[in-house]
């Protein structure tokens, strides 16, 4: 009977994090939090320099108390300050020309993923279809890391 109640635990427990929590980086405050189907989530804005939009594209790796942050992808425009240019920099594996511009596919481990966002950019983090408007709180550093649970991650 122990057995059975421990294998229904392992097959109802959650393989990814179920979250991702958005902090002020100094304080450590919650602001909000996405609630996770999916390991993967993106973050959207608009690139300073060439004005075009970019989207980064990030999985959650690793499991239990311990995930990791691992930039995937980034689909830009147009080539600006900042945006990978050509294969073989650091953590690129391929970067592919689309009807839409660009993607640079990589493997790139953030350790901390932290930002400042601010309304002219558009800064959003998206997830399964919701969305999380970063610009509401600008000029802030935004701490973004992966939660067990939104609701009690307060």
């Amino acid at each position: 009977m122990v057995l059975g109640a421990a294998m229904a635990l392992v097959l109802v427990a959650p393989v990814h994090a179920q979250g991702l929590s958005v902090r002020d980086a100094r304080t450590s405050e919650r602001l909000d939090c996405l609630t996770l189907s999916e390991p993967a989530f993106s973050l959207t804005f608009i690139h300073s320099v060439s004005q075009t939009p970019v989207e980064d594209v990030y999985v959650l790796e690793g499991g239990g108390a311990e995930w990791n942050i691992v930039q995937t992808a980034e689909h830009f425009t147009t080539h600006g300050q900042g945006l990978p240019s050509m294969e073989g920099e650091p953590n690129m594996r391929r970067l592919e020309r689309t009807e839409a511009g660009f993607v640079a596919h990589m493997r790139r481990p953030i350790p901390a993923l932290i930002l400042r966002a601010h309304p002219y950019f558009d800064n959003t983090l998206r997830a399964d279809g919701r969305r999380i408007d970063l610009t509401n709180w600008p000029d802030r550093a935004l701490h973004i890391a992966p939660v067990g649970d939104c609701n009690s991650n307060r």
